[in-house]
């Protein structure tokens, strides 16, 4: 494809990202190329420049193209595509993780809770820390509203 087609059931901006398309598969365009400015790829093949943004702005979010602001639009180089050796879904995950089996609303276990326990200057144990109490001066207090 080498020109863009009015009547054709693509949108323009498709038929413009296919051309581009062949420009690098052809090697016309090579990594690190500047590619024509949008209002110079709307002049050659007949669309808005709005159409001919569209079409690069797709292939910029598709790592085709990369964008230096004030030098513009260039050739990505090659992406290196790697496939997952596994892939998991959701089951899978929670059963690796042992916690398979459990009904809906039961709770997983918690990692152990952080427990202090202050002394008092004499050595008698005033109160556990960790609970709804709160230390003054040293000395834990288990009901401080009283």
């Amino acid at each position: 494809m080498s020109a863009i087609y009015r009547n054709s059931p693509l949108p323009r901006y498709y038929q413009l990202k296919e051309i581009m398309r062949e420009r690098i598969r052809s090697g016309e365009w090579k990594p690190g190329d500047l590619i024509p400015s949008e209002r110079e790829l709307g002049e050659k093949y007949g669309i808005s420049r709005m159409t001919a943004r569209q079409a690069i702005t797709d292939l910029v979010n598709e790592g085709l193209f990369y964008r230096e602001q004030g030098k513009g639009t260039f050739v990505s180089r090659h992406k290196i595509t790697q496939q997952l050796i596994n892939l998991t879904g959701f089951t899978e995950d929670i059963q690796a993780r042992g916690l398979a089996g459990r009904r809906p609303g039961t709770k997983l276990p918690l990692p152990p809770a952080r427990v202090e326990i202050w002394l008092t200057p004499h050595g008698g144990r005033t109160g556990i820390g960790g609970g709804p109490g709160r230390q003054r001066g040293g000395t834990f207090f288990e009901n401080p509203g009283r």
